[in-house]
């Protein structure tokens, strides 16, 4: 463990504890297990340990600082019901033994990936993933029509695994490749009504229906602006907040953004704001 070698370290102490669960095993395969983010093992082994311990022996205040320390940093998984499901429907969390729904409720678990899968006789299994963050609380809830994540999370919640901030990302992403989509559609019109503009137009002397394509390219140009400016607002803080958008240690940046299209006189505008 004084080499960082937390893998072997946790094996070796593990290996031990079967020959004898002495205070010091088990203390030091709680300090193991913590650096490898085993949070919920290492809690209980240090309690555990302290339960060990003779009375009045120094490492009982350090113990208990590390196990309250724990306590703040502990991610939980809410399992919740949006109805009342089969007296025979089963939850079972990462694979464990499958438990009836009632008795899943707020459970401690490590930081990470988490699999909820609801099965119920004669339906096809309802299964899926979830990410909990250090001091983090996600909920699931369970129904005849499968597993929703609704988040208690600080800062929302994951769709399909990624942060909330990197699906806004694609969001507004999306919205900008639109706005690219309008600006192309438009600035094509345009070129064609300016070939039909220089035909009708010779020496800026215009017929009736040279003067009517004119009138009709303003509106055009307005909108192939927009265009524009949308596509560019949205393709680049959508790439932004995309790239930022990745987990930190103790939750999630916080991103917050909106993008508005302005009736302006005589045509329009779009404005983009954000913030992390």
């Amino acid at each position: 463990m004084e080499k960082g070698d937390f893998s072997s370290a946790c094996a070796r102490f593990n290996e031990s504890l079967k020959l004898s669960e002495r205070a010091s095993t088990l203390l030091n395969l709680a300090q193991c297990e913590e650096h490898q983010g085993h949070l919920v093992s290492a809690k209980d082994h240090w309690k555990r340990g302290i339960a060990e311990l003779p009375p009045g022996d120094e490492r009982a205040a350090i113990s208990d600082e590390r196990v309250r320390s724990l306590e703040k940093r502990m991610p939980h998984l809410n399992v919740k019901l949006a109805s009342t499901l089969p007296a025979e429907a089963r939850v079972s969390v990462d694979g464990g033994p499958g438990l009836p729904p009632t008795n899943v409720g707020n459970r401690e678990v490590d930081p990470g990936h988490h699999t909820v899968t609801l099965t119920i006789p004669d339906m096809p299994d309802h299964t899926m993933t979830v990410e909990v963050a250090e001091n983090e609380t996600n909920t699931v809830t369970l129904s005849l029509t499968g597993v929703v994540a609704s988040s208690d999370r600080r800062a929302g919640s994951s769709v399909g695994g990624m942060s909330p901030t990197r699906v806004a990302g694609v969001a507004v992403g999306i919205v900008g490749v639109v706005g690219f989509g309008v600006a192309a559609v438009t600035g094509g019109v345009l070129v064609a009504k300016n070939a039909d503009i220089q035909r009708e137009c010779p020496q800026r002397t215009c017929t009736p229906a040279g003067r009517q394509a004119i009138d009709s390219t303003s509106t055009l140009k307005a909108v192939n602006a927009v265009g524009w400016a949308v596509g560019i607002a949205g393709v680049a803080s959508g790439i932004v907040m995309i790239a930022v958008g990745r987990d930190r240690a103790g939750g999630r940046s916080d991103v917050r953004t909106s993008l508005t299209v302005l009736p302006l006189a005589g045509g329009a505008g779009a404005a983009f704001a954000g913030a992390f």
